[in-house]
């Protein structure tokens, strides 16, 4: 059955020339599209014979025997439109574009009306990334063959690439000739002349889907997103209510009007609307997390924005059970209202549906920080530390947790574990020992607790908080305090007016035994707030009874016993009326 086939090409393709003359001064005389070549009989049975076995090779998949075969037959006949296009086809086959589109070039100059060697053509200048050439191929193709839906699609497809979006829309009218009017291909025409900014052309195409379908929402939403588009948003208006009339749960169509209603400030309209928009399970928990950024901080200034704002994380949880947006967005809802209880529980509900978020659980226990409920911190940062095993900011929140519970020997453990997985964070590394410094100083695990200190100082020498802290332990202990005067002086010069600096500088004084200074500097931290302390207040105390005052003395000591926090010594000062060490 091949060979039959390739004889009947073989003999629809080539010419028989010995017995046609070509008139010399006829019009087909010069007519590059005939094929014939007037050859000897010989000549003729040569290049039958060389086209007929390079037929073969190519069934054969023998490309490179094959092209050498339909050259030889070339060299006889070099007006063969079939050697060339069956060259072409094989070179393409080769993946050798460059030859291919060259021999196609040359078989559609011998025949510009034979659709497979323009077929050929189109398909190599499309391959090498010649559109407009490949164009001007399709548009031959169509006109020789204006039902051929490929040819149609691929010129369509050529518009599209060369930016005639307009073309492409009014070529989709063949198309429905041949295949009839379809929904898809009036779709695609509409967005055809969205593309080419034709919005009058796509909007009246769109009336007539409407038309067409006057029951299905989808197609009035797609003419009101078209007269939105076009500015003309009291239209899309009465198209959106239609939508609703056919669809009262499209939450597409109640977002378009509750914005149009906010555009316009009638406020009391909109609510309704986006009610409906967060019933709409179809509708992205994403989409809805975006729309209460806007709801959250107006909330902060309208109580009936904020109670619009707790419906809707309300109706966004029941709509969306599982997903963790609606949880964050209740968490972020409820910290900028100071409910830290309540965003705490909407970020541990998160973190149960997402525990491989990590800003989530960052979140989470910044949250249990600012609650200062170190139990919570301790639960929730080693939950952080299984999941994340490798991020040493969770060993870090809880080696805090450990510190603040009095579990330091649990809080050194952990807080060495995560130091030594920091890379390249000079802050983080500060953080730790910081940390480990203050867990080490309350083991009184002196030598350690200095060596992570000045360790956090070489990485930033200029933390007014470390210098505070390192100073106010070393001077409790009554070491090195000539370097615990000089960072508590530094810190204040850091950040002036703070209560706990002045009071630290102030101590350190104390115990150097410069009275008067200790005074001056302790006096300033109350006039700053620190009559609130018991702390400043008990230290206070302490500095007038060194400088005689003991009256006074009394009196600031019998202020400390009325806050909380101050020290075991301070029944035995009052009972006695004197500084105890």
């Amino acid at each position: 059955m091949k060979n039959s086939f390739y004889i009947l090409l073989l003999l629809l393709s080539i010419s028989c020339g010995s017995k046609k003359k070509l008139a010399t001064n006829s019009s087909s005389a010069s007519n590059k599209n005939v094929e014939e070549k007037v050859l000897s009989e010989s000549k003729q049975r040569e290049f039958k014979q060389y086209f007929f076995e390079g037929m073969q090779q190519k069934s054969l998949n023998n490309t490179d025997e094959a092209i050498e075969l339909f050259k030889k037959a070339l060299a006889i006949n070099n007006k063969s439109g079939a050697s060339l296009h069956e060259i072409s086809q094989l070179y393409a086959y080769d993946r050798n574009y460059v030859d291919a589109l060259k021999y196609a070039e040359k078989a559609a100059a011998v025949n510009d009306e034979n659709k497979w060697y323009i077929l050929q053509l189109g398909l190599m200048q499309k391959r090498m990334l010649q559109y407009d050439n490949a164009t001007k191929s399709y548009e031959k193709l169509v006109l020789i063959d204006p039902k051929n839906i490929d040819f149609l699609e691929e010129l369509m497809d050529m518009y599209i690439r060369t930016g005639k979006s307009e073309k492409a829309a009014e070529l989709i009218d063949q198309v429905i000739d041949v295949l009839g009017p379809m929904d898809e291909l009036l779709l695609q025409k509409q967005s055809l002349y969205i593309e080419a900014g034709e919005i009058d052309k796509a909007i009246d195409e769109a009336k007539l889907m409407v038309n067409k379908n006057p029951d299905d929402p989808r197609y009035l939403s797609m003419l009101a997103q078209l007269y939105e588009q076009n500015n003309e948003k009291e239209k899309a208006l009465d198209v959106y209510k239609k939508v609703l009339e056919l669809n009262p749960s499209d939450g597409v169509a109640s977002l378009s009007i509750a914005r149009f209603y906010k555009n316009k400030e009638q406020n009391d309209k909109v609510h309704p609307y986006m009610k409906t928009v967060f019933k709409d399970d179809k509708l992205s928990p994403s989409l809805k997390l975006t729309i209460l950024v806007d709801y959250i901080e107006e909330s902060l200034k309208d109580e009936e924005i904020k109670n619009h704002t707790i419906e809707l994380i309300e109706i966004m949880q029941a709509t969306h059970p599982k997903s963790v947006q609606s949880f964050v967005a209740a968490g972020d809802f409820y910290i900028q209202h100071e409910k830290l209880e309540e965003s705490r529980n909407a970020y541990r509900k998160a973190a149960a549906l997402d525990a491989n978020s990590y800003p989530i659980w960052v979140q989470l226990l910044t949250i249990d920080l600012d609650l200062r409920n170190y139990n919570y911190l301790a639960i929730d940062s080693k939950e952080a530390m299984e999941t994340f095993p490798s991020q040493p900011v969770f060993y870090l929140y809880n080696g805090m947790a450990n510190h603040y519970l009095k579990k330091y020997h649990e809080a050194v453990d952990v807080l060495t574990m995560g130091k030594d997985l920091v890379i390249d964070n000079k802050e983080l590394m500060l953080d730790f020992h910081k940390s480990l410094g203050e867990a080490y100083h309350e083991l009184k695990q002196y030598p350690q607790a200095d060596k992570n200190f000045e360790k956090a100082l070489e990485i930033n020498p200029n933390q007014p908080y470390l210098l505070n802290n390192y100073s106010y332990y070393l001077s409790l202990r009554k070491a090195k305090l000539a370097r615990a005067a000089e960072m508590a002086k530094k810190a204040n010069e850091l950040i002036e007016n703070e209560t706990s600096f002045e009071d630290t500088y102030g101590w350190v004084l104390f115990q150097q035994e410069n009275y008067k200074e200790a005074k001056e500097w302790i006096e300033n931290a109350l006039s700053h707030g620190g009559d609130q302390s018991a702390v400043i207040l008990e230290h206070y105390g302490d500095v007038l009874f060194k400088l005689g005052e003991t009256e006074k003395a009394l009196t600031y000591w019998k202020k400390a016993k009325q806050k909380e926090g101050y020290s075991d010594k301070l029944d035995q000062k009052i009972k006695e009326g004197k500084y105890v060490e």
